[in-house]
This record gives structure tokens, C-alpha cells and sequence, in this order.
């Protein structure tokens, strides 16, 4: 994940016919956040 949440990893899931990336905070548990597609990568 670039931006803010740089060096996060997070998870690609769908919530109402939409594509959305959580990721794990300590703090908060989970979150869910909508950012644009050429901020996530794909992890090997």
C-alpha cells in the first residue's frame, strides 16, 4: 500500500458489489479504506 498506510499489508475484499482493501491496525482492529488501484500492489 503506497500513501499514508505505506508498508501496510491488507486484504482485497468486496462489500457491496465493490472492491475494497482492509487492512489491521492495532489501535482500530480493522478498517476498511478506499484508495486508488495504483496505490496497492500485489504481494508474491
Amino acid at each position: 500500500v503506497k500513501g499514508p498506510l505505506k508498508g501496510l499489508e491488507g486484504e482485497l475484499v468486496e462489500v457491496d458489489g465493490k472492491a475494497k482493501v482492509v487492512v489491521r491496525l492495532d489501535l482500530l482492529g480493522c478498517a476498511g479504506v478506499d484508495m486508488p488501484v495504483g496505490f496497492v500492489e500485489k504481494m508474491k
